[in-house]
């Protein structure tokens, strides 16, 4: 008889529960993993109240989450990287390895990846899971499992600051301080921003923001943000402005705060197609607008940001849960936005 693990799925819109599943065996070339810590991130929110994600939705019961670390516990025919009782964190997109995006390295924009915990395919989390060998890599020292999780937005972060091309004495305007936006800081500072602006309206997550060394939060209840940015920077605005709310207001605000020949690196998922931007400014100011979906070969560089003391992860986990009490943990993150920048379930 199968030995049975727990996962916690989306049942329906607003419901989730613990039910068991058989417990997996790793194949040639995969690991098996002890999850110990998955993040929560807004796509879970989403598909917990919404029933999907974009164009994604969940027409079957769904393991959640996609921000994962936990321990090696076995390792499939032919691993040889790999030994039982290794630390880990899990990138969470598996792509084909075979359409022209994989081959050219640009793995993340594969037609036919299977990205854990967005529809239709099984997420994080659960008790055990299988990963090919190659998809996951260490879990740095300096790292608890609950901060090993966000080595995922971490890397969704330095996918923003390397597509937007932030160099060395760049200015830098974050709308939102989410843990995305946030990780987007430490990514611009990392690669050498000198002054940098984050915008929202949530006090605590603008406290973080200078806890992680922003130059000026602003909050946008009281300023106008653009105006704030445009005094400050006298008149021209910042080299590089990001929008990591999902929010098509702060997506106008990002055009409008950056300087002419700048650019925008839009990283949130706005929940609409069509967003109203000043698009005579996008043309008479050469502004270059850079999409940002999710990141490729980032997992590496963001372990060795860590083991380096280059980055800062302290201020994120703000709450954790036990795995059994997905449900409440769930809605606790919904009902406390101005409190919680980064929940984490332990499993």
């Amino acid at each position: 008889m199968s030995e049975m693990i727990r996962a916690a799925y989306f049942v329906e819109p607003g419901h989730v529960e613990i039910r068991e599943l058989a417990k997996p065996t790793p194949g040639p070339g995969e690991v098996l993993v002890q999850v110990k810590a998955v993040g929560i991130c807004g796509s879970d929110m989403t598909i917990f109240r919404y029933g999907g994600i974009g164009t994604n939705k969940a027409t079957n019961p769904l393991i959640m989450g996609h921000e994962g670390a936990g321990l090696i516990a076995a390792v499939g025919p032919g691993v040889t990287r790999w030994q039982e009782g290794d630390r880990v964190v899990m990138e969470a997109g598996i792509p084909c390895r075979k359409c022209e995006f994989c081959k050219e390295g640009r793995y993340h924009l594969c037609l036919d990846v299977a990205f854990a915990g967005i529809p239709p395919t099984n997420g994080l989390m659960t008790e055990f899971l299988t990963m090919p060998e190659d998809f996951v890599f260490p879990l740095p020292e300096e790292l608890d499992y609950a901060q090993g999780t966000l080595i995922e937005p971490l890397s969704v972060g330095l996918m923003a600051a390397h597509d937007a091309d932030v160099q060395v004495g760049h200015s830098v305007g974050i709308f939102g301080s989410g843990p995305v936006g946030l990780t987007t800081l430490i990514a611009a500072l990392a690669r050498g921003a000198t002054r940098s602006f984050v915008v929202d309206i949530v006090p605590r997550r603008l406290e973080a923001a200078l806890e992680l060394g922003a130059s000026e939060v602003i909050d946008a209840r009281n300023v106008d943000p653009v105006a704030r940015i445009l005094e400050a920077t006298n008149g021209k605005g910042v080299d590089r402005s990001f929008e990591t709310a999902g929010s098509p207001q702060t997506a106008a605000l990002a055009v409008k705060a950056v300087k002419r020949g700048g650019t925008v690196g839009l990283v949130g998922v706005v929940h609409q197609a069509e967003v109203g931007i000043d698009l005579v400014r996008v043309v008479r100011s050469n502004i270059r607008l850079q999409g940002v979906f999710r990141y490729a070969n980032m997992y590496p560089i963001a372990v060795d940001l860590v083991r380096a003391d280059k980055v800062n992860l302290e201020p994120f986990v703000t709450h954790t849960f036990p795995l059994t009490e997905i449900q409440q943990a769930l809605e606790f993150v919904e009902a406390h936005k101005d409190t919680v920048i980064k929940g984490v379930m332990l499993v």
